[in-house]
């Protein structure tokens, strides 16, 4: 018969299901030759100590401590440290210092039951990004010139970026208030990059390109703002580096990441919770500027990115700041028919299913619902995944989840894995470049947080159609008691996306209790083709500022 384990204390006394207790193994990492120094490469030895406690099974813990390990590249991994179907383990950081490198990802959970990681303070060296501040602006040509800041790292140069990872190499950067810590409000939220080239040889002056879309965007744009720019990295032996996530957790259960704070963080979401069967807990996890430095961001992507949960993850008490992208972004990635077999089997690509499955199938064009249904069956197949469904569905038009192409598409969205009952509770949000919380789960609750300064709103509710394509809707969700301060959108906005004017997905939101400061001529709250909605006892207050 299969024990149960449950830690119930900081010291890590374990009972068993037949109530004996059971002795704990721990794993200090200093004991596999972790310096912690931070000049020596001590991810061999944390990664020997963490595979002597999977060895030794439940109950065993991995030691750290209070001290600064580096991490060298992990060639041919993704990330530095990997638990697949691993059980009752405890990485305890006790404060530790992670120094990575920009060619590895950091911690992944996959598969995972009762694993319990905290305690850790992250940063990169070198950093994933360089910043500058702009000298010259030429709109017309759509270049600026860029003088780079002092220790922050060169670019490499343009045709090895081109060589290796194509035209898209540069992604995208922001244009950054020249005094405070946020982008510039004015300006275009972001710039795709064309080309990034030295002045002069041996200088620290860059002029960068900007795609032609964007070349009117820059008008604006000033001598004296700032601007920041994610570097690409490839490794030491020429393999492009997967950007992935820092720190991902997937189909896991009963998992909890606590008191972790990234000073910075690679090109991919820092916390990526994704595909989970059961509770993920997320608590006292950090995104913020390190002190002492004047970085302008911490990281140009979201801070937790929650998608395709079967259960929505318990968020509390995290602080975000400096991020060019959404704090939290909560809901479900959307599937579409690549191909039509028949009115009950589809090739659908973009979402996982499982046999049994509630499905939505949806018009976005239309708005109309064309069916609730199950999963009866799947296997796969080219280019995606054959799906039976157990009633027909007529008039589905097929996508690939192309951006800005495929938006007539029909919609498959995975009820049974949208991260449904997710709870948002006493967390900060600082200035940042987008959305505090963006929000397409139903059932959810969001509370008792402290959202001041974002450049959007501070919480935005609905579904997405036409780039991303995310869903499904933030149905009977609950939004009480927090504070929100001068967001640069409306505070919170809840909504049905669709070209039909008429269709409302979205209900049954609570909205309760807050006190809202609005800048001038923004709003406090804004509800679009919702039905059912409850705003009752908020304060909405004009700013000062």
């Amino acid at each position: 018969m299969k024990t149960w384990i449950a830690v119930v204390s900081l010291s890590f006394v374990v009972i068993a299901a037949s109530g004996a207790e059971e002795k704990q193994s721990t794993f200090s990492v200093s004991a596999f030759g972790a310096v912690g120094d931070g000049i020596h490469d001590d991810g061999p030895a944390i990664r020997k100590a963490i595979a002597a406690a999977v060895k030794a099974g439940p109950n065993s813990r991995v030691l750290l401590e209070p001290l600064t390990y580096r991490l060298g590249e992990h060639a041919q991994r993704d990330y530095q440290f990997e638990l697949e179907h691993v059980e009752g383990i405890a990485i305890e950081g006790q404060g530790a210092h992670l120094i990575n490198t920009p060619a590895n990802n950091l911690i992944q959970l996959r598969g995972c039951r009762d694993v319990l990681v905290r305690g850790l303070v992250i940063d990169y060296d070198p950093l994933p990004f360089t910043q500058g501040t702009i000298r010259k602006v030429n709109a017309d040509e759509g270049t600026f010139d860029l003088a780079l800041h002092e220790a922050y790292p060169l670019p490499p140069a343009d045709t090895w970026v081109k060589q290796r990872l194509g035209q898209a190499g540069w992604q995208w950067g922001c244009v950054i208030d020249p005094k405070e810590r946020h982008r510039r409000w004015d300006v275009q939220m972001h710039f795709f990059i064309r080309s990034v080239r030295p002045l002069e040889s041996g200088t620290r002056v860059y002029r960068i390109e900007v795609t032609p879309q964007f070349k009117k965007a820059l008008s604006p744009v000033r001598p004296g703002d700032r601007f920041f720019l994610p570097l690409p990295y490839v490794r030491s032996e020429g393999r492009s580096s997967s950007m992935g996530t820092n720190f991902s957790i997937t189909n896991c259960s009963d998992c909890t990441i606590e008191d972790i704070t990234f000073y910075s963080a690679r090109s991919g979401m820092v916390f990526g919770v994704s595909h989970n069967e059961g509770s993920i807990t997320l608590r006292k996890l950090g995104v913020r500027f390190k002190a002492d430095t004047d970085r302008i961001c911490t990281t140009w992507r979201d801070g937790i990115h929650s998608k395709d949960n079967r259960v929505g993850p318990v968020i509390e008490n995290c602080y975000f700041e400096g991020l060019l992208d959404d704090s939290i972004n909560m809901g479900a990635n959307t599937a579409m028919a690549r191909e039509v077999r028949s009115d009950t089997e589809f090739v659908l690509m973009g979402a996982q299913f499982q046999k049994d499955d509630k499905v939505l199938v949806w018009n976005p064009v239309t708005g109309q619902t064309l069916s609730q249904t199950t999963v009866a069956s799947l296997r796969r197949g080219r280019g995606g995944t054959v799906v039976t469904l157990r009633n027909a569905v007529t008039h589905v038009i097929t996508g690939q989840k192309r951006p800005h192409q495929d938006i007539a598409s029909t919609h498959f969205y995975n009820l049974s894995r949208c991260g449904r009952g997710f709870i948002v509770r006493n967390c900060i949000f600082k200035p940042q470049r987008r959305h505090a919380l963006l929000v397409r789960a139903p059932d959810g609750l969001i509370e008792n947080n402290l959202i001041e300064g974002v450049g959007g709103s501070a919480i935005a509710m609905g579904n997405e159609m036409g780039s991303f394509y995310e869903g499904p809707f933030p149905n009977n969700t609950i939004v009480r008691n927090n504070i929100i301060r001068n967001t640069q959108n409306t505070a919170i906005t809840v909504y049905t996306r669709t070209k039909h004017q008429t269709a409302m997905m979205t209900q049954g939101v609570q909205i309760r209790n807050n006190t809202i400061t609005v800048l001038p001529g923004r709003k406090g709250i804004d509800v679009k083709q919702v039905r059912n909605v409850v705003v009752e006892g908020n304060t909405i207050l004009n700013s000062t500022e």
